[in-house]
């Protein structure tokens, strides 16, 4: 039999179609010494992204594959579990023929942000009792994924010695120094191999704070959607200049640095939402039920303004118990006694939060 040639076609930016030319000569990514292999990416189809639309228009898979010279640049993906991209690997014989039948296997592997991070146990450990069964379910289901997946990973090579796979992005972006890395690696029977780098994570910007106006209190996620930035500091301007608020607002929990599963939260993934804790008199954590009772400390005005100020501003949804925030559009949901969950997510690709011209907040009323 005939020493075949490996070659592994490039994962596509399915926003556009990638049609590129090159070859790339062997480089010392075997396990064992094959002498003659080649490996190239090469480009079976020409696909638009799937990566924020989730809408894939794939044109005729049977496109003729050319040779792409070796990318420098991992393939960029946000992680919610359902972005993807196609490619795979051409084998060849030394004389340039295709070599059909031939046993491929691909797999995902973590390169960062791995264990504890992606340890089930340990993530499990982060819920609380009431919602642990939960996420365990949501991971068995494949509704969280804690490692991108594969269409399948076993393939043989057709006709034109191409065998394609399609990877889906995992959920796991992180608040490690650099986007999360997996590696889609494609192997042959002779012990050849290549990978391909997929970095995942969201471009999010520190959560900004304003003197007497907003802070973050036990928040490990402190990373938002760029477009909130500016409203969560004309907030915190607003109630630092307003006398009679002398508290500030207080935020939680935003998103890790790069998205993603936020544990003990199902939801926090894209930097669109936040946690706030209803306002205070004295600064200090409150409450308040869906039966009408609440803290003593509890300051119901101010916490109902910002619940329009959120609307406002373009909230899609505020969860809060008490039930005068119900008037205001507010929804109650277990466990949101002692803050308040607001979310922008239904407009994630247009984020433009601002501060309500028609609200004010002195005394916790509406102008």
């Amino acid at each position: 039999m005939r020493n075949p040639l490996f070659c592994l076609l490039p994962p596509l930016f399915l926003s556009s179609s990638l049609i590129l030319a090159g070859n790339l000569t062997s480089k010392s990514l075997t396990l064992k010494n094959v002498h003659g292999l080649r490996m190239a990416w090469v480009d079976p189809f020409a696909s638009t992204m799937v990566h924020e639309d989730f809408v894939a228009d794939v044109s005729d898979p049977e496109v003729v594959p050319t040779v792409l010279p070796e990318m420098s640049t991992p393939m960029r993906l946000v992680p919610n579990g359902r972005g993807y991209f196609r490619g795979g690997v051409q084998v060849t014989y030394i004389d340039g023929s295709p070599a059909d039948g031939v046993p491929v296997r691909f797999e995902v592997k973590a390169v960062n942000n791995v264990d504890p991070a992606r340890h089930l146990p340990t993530l499990a450990s982060q819920y609380p009792s009431s919602t642990r069964n939960k996420f365990l379910q949501r991971v068995a289901a494949g509704q969280i994924k804690l490692l991108g997946t594969l269409a399948q990973e076993r393939v043989r090579t057709d006709a034109r010695g191409i065998a394609t796979f399609e990877y889906t992005v995992s959920h796991m972006g992180g608040n490690q120094s650099q986007p999360a890395l997996e590696q889609v690696v494609a192997r042959i029977p002779t012990g050849k191999q290549l990978s391909w780098d997929v970095e995942i994570g969201y471009d999010l910007v520190p959560v900004p704070t304003v003197t007497g106006g907003v802070r973050i209190y036990g928040a490990k996620g402190k990373h938002i959607h760029p477009d909130l930035a500016e409203f969560i500091t004309d907030l915190g301007e607003a109630v630092a200049a307003e006398p009679s608020w002398s508290i500030p607002v207080t935020i939680t929990a935003a998103a890790l640095r790069w998205g993603g599963l936020y544990p003990p939260h199902f939801t926090h993934m894209m930097g669109g939402s936040f946690d706030f804790r209803p306002m205070s008199t004295d600064g200090q954590p409150t409450r308040a039920e869906t039966d009408g009772s609440h803290a003593p400390n509890y300051d119901r005005a101010r916490t109902l303004t910002l619940i329009r100020i959120f609307f406002g501003a373009g909230a899609q949804v505020v969860y809060f118990n008490d039930p005068e925030g119900w008037t205001y559009g507010a929804k109650p949901l277990a466990g949101h006694s002692n803050h308040l969950h607001v979310s922008w997510l239904g407009q994630q690709a247009q984020l433009s939060a601002r501060l309500p011209e028609s609200l004010r907040l002195a005394d916790g009323e509406e102008s």
